[in-house]
């Protein structure tokens, strides 16, 4: 949603954007943005594709809860408290990109949610060399018969 709305942004404005960053609290939306869409399962991988299509997943950054205004509202933070952080963000956010106070974040997640899972049996035969000799069409014959693979 937000790769959508600032591409229509940006070309309203008719200014030229030199560098744009996306703020996430995810991290596991931050794992699946820097992973490659064909090892997702499809309902992830469609939104992942569309928004790697709009953004650079580089330009991607975590904020923690702590300093995420859109949590705020779900703490039961009243409106009239909303002013600040709400339409500022986080104080940091309005010194240079080199002094934020970045929350950490390890892209190398061990498992990450919604990847597919793969799994592939083989069978290995031992076969004399006169069973190869027979010819190339016989031996592509006996790997067909004796190699399967299976994806789910």
């Amino acid at each position: 949603m937000s790769g959508g709305l600032v591409k229509k942004i940006i070309t309203c404005l008719r200014i030229e954007i030199h560098e744009c960053f996306f703020w996430c609290d995810s991290t596991i939306v931050l794992s699946w943005l820097q992973t490659n869409p064909l090892n997702l399962k499809p309902f992830v991988a469609n939104r992942v594709v569309e928004i790697q299509d709009l953004t650079r997943k580089s330009k991607w950054l975590h904020v923690g809860t702590r300093d995420n205004p859109a949590d705020l509202i779900s703490r039961g933070v009243s409106s009239s408290k909303l002013h600040g952080k709400w339409w500022s963000g986080p104080d940091w956010l309005s010194m240079p990109n080199d002094e934020w106070v970045l929350s950490p974040y390890h892209e190398t997640m061990l498992e990450i949610p919604e990847m597919k899972t793969t799994f592939i049996a083989t069978s290995m035969c031992k076969y004399t060399q006169n069973a190869l000799q027979r010819g190339f069409y016989d031996f592509l014959t006996i790997v067909k018969e004796n190699y399967t693979s299976v994806e789910v």
